[in-house]
């Protein structure tokens, strides 16, 4: 199988992406997110320091299913 590729995010690079849809959110409501297993596009492995992958592919599809496509937005706007 080394002809897949799993792409990852950071927790930063998801915070991001989320807000930059619309949703309020910090780094740490999505790490305990994913640690209390409401993303089930994130992992966590409890260590001394707690480890986090983001599965890129998973994340963009649970954005897709939640998110609506935005139409004749006016420009400057910042609507969503």
């Amino acid at each position: 199988m080394s002809n897949i590729i799993i792409r990852t995010m950071t927790i930063t690079e998801a915070a991001k992406a989320m807000r930059d849809a619309g949703i309020r959110i910090s780094e740490d409501r999505l790490r305990a997110g994913i640690e209390q297993g409401v993303y089930s596009w994130g992992d966590c492995v409890k260590m001394r320091c707690p480890e986090y992958t983001v599965y890129q592919k998973l994340f963009y599809q649970w954005m897709k299913e939640r998110g609506e496509p935005i139409e004749n937005e006016p420009a400057g706007s910042d609507a969503l």
